[in-house]
């Protein structure tokens, strides 16, 4: 009898045994899709490796599960062929993002944070040839990458546009100040240095001084401003120049009122000289001690302006 119990204890154990092994090879074999589709069967169709598109409602998280340090894989998701959607079923570029409607402010875009050992941003666009065109990246602060400086630069000219107040290539405030060759611009346009405007019809000696209504500015010659042409200039004698040997005192003046100089012409001084010098219709002349500007009012009679030249 004792024999026999113990002859039944032994096949029920091996009983147990071949159930526990034939679950655990179902375990490890080959997927079945469940027969009933969710949520019917409490279960997801997973994610496989077919070449067909498939759809998974909800999240994805790769690598959530990794520790820091050295045991990281070198990539995180690889998309070898084919364009990426973000909010879009129809992606038409490598990487397209879609926020939705463009009147809902409240959306987000794409953000890029970066430590400041990161560089954070690095976007680049090249040829055919792998020669890069243009580049916006985070710039170099010191020793270091600094993430929140911007560097926008023409690859081929080497030409670059920096928004970090350490260089002062160019560089843009937050007040709206924007500053060239200095990193503390106090104007909305502050420039360290020579300007250069090709703008307006420029010319050799032309003389910037004319604009419209709107403040558009445009080049003029000495001969086309006319100083006192529109009254309100004084030459007085404390203003003028005093003569030498060949110097000229006055040229291309306007008005012939008393309140402006005598006349549109040119004309010398020679103080060394005892009679009068005439130039046109206008006579520098000497008087009483003094060099006098005048006009011709007749054929023997001059009329002394306001302006003069004071002898030595």
């Amino acid at each position: 009898m004792k024999a026999k119990i113990i002859q039944n204890i032994k096949s029920i154990i091996l009983a147990l045994i071949l159930m526990l092994g034939v679950g655990v090879v179902s375990a490890v074999g080959t997927w079945k899709n469940p027969d009933c589709g969710p949520t019917g069967c409490n279960t997801d169709t997973p994610i496989n490796v077919s070449d067909t598109i498939q759809t998974k409602d909800g999240g994805l998280i790769l690598g959530g599960g990794l520790v820091t340090g050295r045991l990281n894989p070198p990539y995180g998701l690889i998309v070898e062929k084919g364009n990426v959607g973000i909010g879009t079923a129809a992606p038409t570029r490598k990487l397209t993002v879609d926020i939705g409607s463009p009147n809902n402010i409240d959306r987000d875009g794409i953000q890029i944070s970066g430590s400041t050992l990161n560089i954070g941003l690095f976007l680049e666009n090249k040829r055919m040839s792998g020669t890069p065109l243009w580049s916006i990246t985070s710039a170099a602060s010191g020793s270091g990458f600094g993430a929140g400086n911007l560097v926008i630069q023409r690859q081929l000219s080497g030409e670059q546009w920096y928004g970090n107040p350490d260089l002062t290539s160019a560089v843009f405030t937050p007040s709206g100040n924007m500053g060239i060759g200095t990193n503390a611009p106090g104007a909305k346009l502050e420039v360290a240095g020579q300007v250069k405007i090709t703008g307006g019809s420029p010319g050799l000696n032309k003389i910037l001084a004319s604009s419209d209504a709107s403040g558009l500015a445009s080049w003029k010659t000495k001969g086309e401003l006319g100083l006192g042409s529109g009254g309100g200039v004084s030459f007085s004698e404390e203003k003028t120049k005093r003569a030498t040997s060949a110097t000229e005192v006055s040229e291309n003046l306007g008005s012939t009122s008393q309140y402006g100089a005598c006349f549109l012409t040119k004309f010398e001084v020679n103080e060394n000289g005892s009679g009068a010098v005439d130039k046109g219709g206008c006579r520098v002349y000497q008087s009483e001690g003094q060099w006098k500007l005048g006009v011709k009012s007749s054929a023997t009679e001059w009329v002394e302006c306001s302006a003069r030249c004071i002898g030595q």
